[in-house]
């Protein structure tokens, strides 16, 4: 990881000597977390934003697929167990 971060801070030197990128940082323990519905499922990326939005989940990278089914997201992983939760209830899926 550090040599990542030291890569990017030697490509970015310019970017960064000029105040155009604040820092380039490690941040860890991570975590990643995929929801996916069937096919057709509508609304899965507003609604999964707001529940991340309610849970308080500081996301540190998002990605959608082609298919609007399918939206994972980075996150600490100290906030998993309530997001993973938060999600279960609020799409749906707890226990009833």
């Amino acid at each position: 990881a550090a040599f990542a971060r030291d890569s990017l801070r030697a490509t970015f030197a310019r970017e960064l000597e000029a105040g155009s990128l604040r820092e380039i940082t490690l941040t860890g323990p991570i975590a990643l977390v995929a929801v996916i519905s069937a096919p057709g499922g509508d609304g899965l990326a507003p609604r999964t934003l707001a529940s991340l939005g309610r849970a308080g989940a500081h996301v540190l990278a998002l990605a959608q697929g082609t298919a609007s089914y399918h939206i994972s997201f980075i996150l600490p992983e100290a906030e998993v167990d309530a997001v993973v939760t938060a999600l279960h209830r609020d799409l749906g899926l707890a226990a009833q």
